[in-house]
């Protein structure tokens, strides 16, 4: 180790995943603050990093927020909705000309989302609720399996009472259904998503709301880069060590750890089935005159 550095173990908690990682840092160093965004300025091996951490930090908050039972929405469009967006994303285009014709699209895509959770939000303030709303919004053109472009359409993660809101608030074609499994790791899930979102340097590649709930971060100085050891309560999902003097990463699943129940704020009583709810898809009816967002 370098003269003034020093190693130090970072500890995150999300739901019952646990992520231990071993860092070597100037000597100081207490919390890592926000560095100044360089646009355009990120090399191809910096990018595959990002792409990791944004798989990494998708996972935290689906593990924090989401419960077998709540849904994962994708949502497509039919053909007369394609058209009107595809004509957004052209007047897209002369308020920003430097975005290339599938940017515009993703763009489009991700204004028409936004336009859908506010609908999911007034319907539930309409059923007597508050406007609060946990939600995951993934904008995808890829084709997860062979990396080749596809139509763009969303992916959503919602809580499980608001699936039938969610489906009868979108107004542009299909919503097909899927419940989230019992699993104490959605990381799998996270890299599935991510795998589906062409890479746009420094473009999000997600969007969330405010109100989710964070991992439980610890920081600690260690006398070295110290061996990550796994207790007989944890269940191993990821462990990587590439040296003495490399970082080293660890993520299991501790048994012992309950899943912490997550808090809905306003939320009105559950009328959609739950856990068992079976797959399936939904195709918005045809509505003349209906006013979008």
């Amino acid at each position: 180790m370098e003269k003034g550095m020093k190693w130090m173990l970072i500890k995150r908690v999300s739901g019952r995943v646990v992520e231990k990682t071993t860092v070597c840092v100037p000597v100081g160093t207490r919390e890592r603050g926000r560095r100044e965004k360089t646009k355009g300025g990120t090399t191809a091996l910096k990018q595959d990093e990002n792409e990791r951490n944004a798989e990494k930090r998708l996972a935290r908050v689906i593990n924090c927020n989401f419960r077998p039972g709540d849904v994962l929405l994708t949502a497509s469009w039919s053909e007369e909705a394609w058209e009107a967006l595809s004509q957004r994303a052209e007047k897209l285009g002369e308020i920003h000309p430097d975005l290339c014709p599938e940017d515009r699209l993703v763009m489009a895509a991700e204004q028409e989302g936004s336009n859908w959770i506010r609908r999911i939000q007034r319907a539930k303030k309409a059923r007597g609720g508050t406007a609060l709303l946990r939600y995951v919004l993934v904008a995808s053109d890829m084709d997860g399996k062979i990396g080749e472009a596809k139509r763009v359409h969303l992916h959503a993660l919602f809580p499980r009472w608001a699936k039938e809101l969610a489906v009868e608030a979108w107004k542009c074609g299909w919503v097909d259904i899927r419940n989230l499994r019992e699993q104490d790791d959605y990381t799998p899930i996270a890299e599935y998503l991510l795998r589906q979102v062409r890479r746009r340097p420094d473009g999000k590649k997600y969007r969330t709301a405010q109100n989710m709930d964070k991992p439980i971060v610890t920081v600690q100085d260690i006398p070295g880069n110290l061996p990550l050891k796994v207790r007989k309560n944890e269940v191993v999902m990821q462990h990587r060590e590439d040296g003495p003097d490399r970082p080293s990463y660890l993520r299991v699943v501790d048994m012992n750890r309950k899943r912490p129940e997550v808090k809905q704020k306003g939320r009105f009583p559950d009328t959609a089935t739950g856990a068992g709810a079976h797959a399936g898809t939904y195709k918005a009816p045809k509505k003349k005159g209906a006013k979008r967002g």
